[in-house]
C-alpha cells in the first residue's frame, strides 16, 4: 500500500465536496458549502454532567477510504432503525423491514419496552445499508449509516468520542 500523492488527495476531496453539495444541510455546513443556516460552533460550551444533551448528528460520510472496509451487497429495499433513551440508556432496533416506518416503529417499541421512561427517540435509520449506534459513559452518543459496516462503526465511535468518554458500540445492524 503506497502513500497518497497530492493529486489523489485533491481528487478525493473534490469527490467528497461534490457529494456533500447534494447532502443534508449539516453535511454541507461541515465542508463549508453552506453558511447562512449553519449552526454556530458550540465546542466551547461545557456540558452539564447531570443533564446529558442529545448531540446534533454530524456527517456519516467516510473521511478516507479504508482498504479493509467491505460493502454489503445490494439486497433490495430493506430498512433498519435504532432508537435510544437518554434518561435510561435503553436502546431498541428494527432490522430488515419492508418500510422505513415499520423499522422505526419496531425500534421505538423495543426501546420503550426496556426503558419505560417514554423518552426513546429515533437516532438513525438506513435503507439497504448498515446503521450503527455508539454510546458513552455519560450517555452521549454517536451514530452513522454506511454501506460499509466498518466505516459506519468508525464514524459512530468518532462522533461519540467527540462528545463523551468510554464509547462502546451498542448496535451494528446491516441488511441480511
Amino acid at each position: 500500500m503506497g502513500k497518497w500523492g497530492w493529486g489523489e488527495t485533491l481528487g478525493l476531496l473534490g469527490i467528497v465536496i461534490a457529494i456533500a453539495a447534494f447532502a443534508e444541510p449539516e453535511v454541507r455546513c461541515m465542508v463549508g458549502l453552506q453558511s447562512e443556516s449553519c449552526p454556530s460552533n458550540n465546542k466551547s460550551k461545557k456540558k452539564s454532567d447531570n443533564n446529558p444533551v442529545s448531540p446534533t448528528p454530524i456527517s456519516t460520510t467516510a473521511v478516507s477510504p479504508t482498504p479493509t472496509a467491505t460493502r454489503t451487497p445490494n439486497v433490495g429495499n430493506k430498512y433498519a432503525a435504532i432508537a435510544y433513551s437518554l434518561s435510561t440508556g435503553a436502546t431498541g432496533y428494527g432490522k430488515d423491514y419492508a418500510t422505513q416506518g415499520a423499522a422505526k416503529r419496531a425500534a421505538l417499541r423495543l426501546c420503550e419496552s426496556y426503558s419505560g421512561a417514554g423518552d426513546c427517540k429515533l437516532v438513525v435509520s438506513a435503507k439497504n445499508s448498515c446503521a450503527v449506534l455508539a454510546t458513552a459513559s455519560n450517555r452521549a452518543y454517536g451514530w452513522a449509516r454506511n454501506t460499509s459496516l466498518l466505516l459506519a462503526q468508525q464514524n459512530a465511535l468518532g462522533q461519540c468520542n467527540a462528545r463523551g468518554s468510554n464509547c462502546k458500540l451498542r448496535h451494528s445492524i446491516c441488511p441480511s
